[in-house]
């Protein structure tokens, strides 16, 4: 049995890298079209070309970098805890790129002693999707034994096929924490997204 199991990504300092690596050639474009237009429609010094270029690259850079850390989002759950993880807001994305280059430890936005937890229902709930279709995002609400529940909407891509909610759910049924599924979405998330999505147009059409 797993005794930790994740269901998201974390962001990861060579993962930062490797955005970095992407920013910077628009970085790079965005120097060589600001140096080009100054050069040509304005009579100014060499050196004030190269300073606004350089400008123009640090700007970018800065702007875009907060985007590597996403919004963070994952569950994690272990034989103590069910923590969850998420950065909202532009500002806090550039303060979680600023902790993972100092390495510093992160704080869950919720965190759930396990035994506290009752009992997992998993759902589903639809939303606007590309092109107008409506498309289905896994919902999972936590039942506490103090009689309180909150739920999460887990970003699912990649995570199906590689089985990490079939993991989690085994995880919790091994602390006796009940797992109610009566949609029958469980078997459908060890498969792929388009299955998943294809199963509940089928539960909606019934």
């Amino acid at each position: 049995m797993e005794d930790k199991v994740m269901i998201g990504e974390t962001p990861t300092r060579k993962s930062l890298i490797s955005f970095l690596l992407i920013v910077s050639v628009f970085g790079i474009v965005g120097a060589v079209c600001i140096y080009n237009v100054l050069r040509v429609y304005f009579l100014i010094p060499f050196q004030y070309y190269m300073l606004m270029s350089i400008l123009t690259f640090v700007i970018i850079i800065l702007f875009l970098m907060p985007l590597a850390s996403g919004s963070n989002e994952r569950i994690v759950f272990d034989n103590k805890y069910m923590s969850y993880f998420h950065t909202k807001g532009y500002i806090n994305q550039f303060k979680e790129v600023i902790r993972i280059i100092l390495n510093r430890k992160e704080k869950p936005s919720i965190q759930v002693k396990i035994n506290d937890l009752q009992k997992l229902d998993l759902s589903y709930l639809g939303y606007l999707g590309f092109r107008g279709h409506t498309a289905y995002r896994l919902k999972m609400t936590f039942f506490l034994k103090n009689g309180d529940s909150f739920y999460l909407l887990p970003l699912s891509y990649g995570q199906m096929e590689k089985g990490d909610y079939e993991k989690a759910f085994s995880l919790l049924e091994n602390q006796n924490i009940e797992v109610v599924d009566k949609y029958g979405l469980r078997p459908y998330l060890n498969k792929n997204m388009y299955d998943f999505q294809e199963y509940i147009s089928t539960l909606n059409m019934k």
